[in-house]
């Protein structure tokens, strides 16, 4: 937990994270994002301008508050009320701009044509109708927009998203029932 904070993976008390053990997941994502940002800034043959940023999957908004931090506007999607909550209070707190909705990645709330880059890290292996999500960040790009997706390996045992053993490895059907508990019994 951060803050007093509840454990958003396992729905109550989490252990509270050590302040070095923070800081240093905080400089990793920072020194990823740093990556990621300047290959896209450079791919849009935008470097150093303002982007409309889309974060489909927010979660808790830590990917948003790193693109806000470098000046972009931020616009966060997330089915999941409560961490939606959390991200707004987060943003606030830091004093950052970034409008937040509760919103299906196959029914996103901007308009046609108005993001520069959609970012969807980890999340497209967790819907069943991805097809649909694809048309959505397309729908949402303007032209010659970008869209950023990342996965976990399959082969991976381990994964970010639910603290359950060999996670990856589960038939679809039995990962898809954590999903639907994970959104609507435990934030």
């Amino acid at each position: 937990a951060v803050n007093g904070e509840p454990g958003w993976r396992n729905g109550g008390a989490a252990r509270q994270p050590h302040p070095v053990e923070e800081r240093r997941a905080r400089e990793a994502a920072q020194e990823r994002l740093a990556i990621i940002a300047a290959a896209l800034a450079s791919a849009l043959g935008r470097p150093g301008d303002q982007m409309q940023v889309a974060d489909i999957g927010c979660g808790a908004g830590v990917q948003c508050r790193l693109w806000a931090e470098r000046g972009h506007q931020v616009y966060g999607a997330d089915i999941n009320k409560a961490l939606i909550a959390l991200a707004r209070k987060r943003a606030r707190e830091a004093g950052l701009g970034i409008a937040y909705e509760v919103a299906s990645a196959t029914a996103l709330p901007w308009p046609d044509r108005s993001m520069d880059l959609c970012i969807a890290p980890e999340l497209i292996e967790h819907v069943a109708d991805w097809r649909g999500c694809l048309a959505e960040f397309v729908r949402v790009l303007k032209p010659g927009g970008a869209l950023y997706l990342s996965t976990s390996n399959m082969l991976c045992p381990v994964q970010d998203e639910f603290d359950l053993p060999l996670y990856s490895w589960y038939p679809a059907f039995v990962k898809r029932h954590y999903e639907e508990l994970a959104c609507t019994s435990r934030p």
